[in-house]
């Protein structure tokens, strides 16, 4: 009974484990352009802010200061766009993982 239970358990969390990007790290580059190409620089800036989370959440997570001195909004939105621009039908956390790397952090 316990490990039928277990499998149960880990079944039904499996999700939950697998660390998927949430939020606007769904977001497809095409999208994050339109936004850009219509001059919608309120939802550009939240998914740069955005970016600039993930660049923060890695840090804490391996504990370093990749792009401390480096980093500003600015910056991270043409940094995303140019990588959008290359990589239309990518994801936005795709984006932001490579940004990260390019300042030094860690490849996953």
């Amino acid at each position: 009974m316990k490990i039928i239970f277990l499998i149960f358990f880990v079944l039904i969390n499996s999700h939950a484990l697998a660390q998927d990007p949430m939020g606007f790290g769904f977001w497809k580059c095409g999208n994050f352009l339109n936004y850009i190409d219509d001059g919608d620089k309120d939802n550009s800036q939240t998914i740069a802010v955005w970016v600039q989370g993930y660049i923060t959440g890695r840090n804490d997570g391996e504990i370093t200061a990749v792009g401390e001195d480096k980093v500003t909004l600015q910056g991270t939105r043409y940094a995303l766009e140019n990588y959008c621009r290359d990589n239309p039908l990518n994801d936005t956390w795709d984006g932001a993982r490579i940004i990260y790397e390019n300042l030094g952090g860690a490849s996953r």
